[in-house]
């Protein structure tokens, strides 16, 4: 009757532990971001990277992008528009493994202002009209590895 007993405090507990482990959120996982909108309206780059290169945007400048195991959200270029402006943007992006976008994010709205590349891509937007506000060009990922280029220009209205 005893050895029931202790066999059934120890069973469950082990469903206990069970349930936790497969409920159990970590509270550092980058890659969610890339499946969660609402997690980009942060303001805190939340990523991780083996190795990263060019992955801060200069405009009007032929910027090449590589990345190693990206997981997270990171803000590449941050503008803040006084007027209407005018944007051209082309980019020439290779995943090879794991999931990756850009997007522009319009900070005073909490909003995705455009989702500029998902995944392999190659394109270009020859102008897209931004109302006045503060803007920011954000690479989102999944365990991406990647490379590419990415060119951003601005003229005010």
């Amino acid at each position: 009757m005893r050895i029931a007993h202790v066999f059934s405090a120890i069973c469950a507990m082990l469903a206990i532990l069970l349930l936790i482990l497969l409920f159990y959120t970590p509270l550092f996982n980058p890659g969610r971001i890339y499946y969660d909108n609402d997690l980009l309206f942060n303001e805190n780059d939340n990523y991780q990277c083996s190795a990263t290169n060019g992955t801060l945007i200069t405009p009007n400048h032929e910027n090449k992008i590589s990345s190693e195991n990206f997981s997270g959200m990171r803000t590449v270029y941050t503008f803040v528009s006084n007027v209407d402006t005018q944007i051209s943007i082309s980019w020439d992006i290779n995943v090879k493994h794991g999931n990756f976008k850009i997007v522009l994010v319009d900070l005073e709205n909490s909003k995705i202002e455009l989702v500029i590349c998902d995944g392999t891509d190659s394109n270009r937007i020859d102008s897209y009209l931004l109302s006045a506000r503060e803007y920011q060009i954000r690479f989102v990922g999944d365990r991406a590895n990647l490379n590419g280029e990415f060119y951003i220009s601005m003229d005010s209205q």
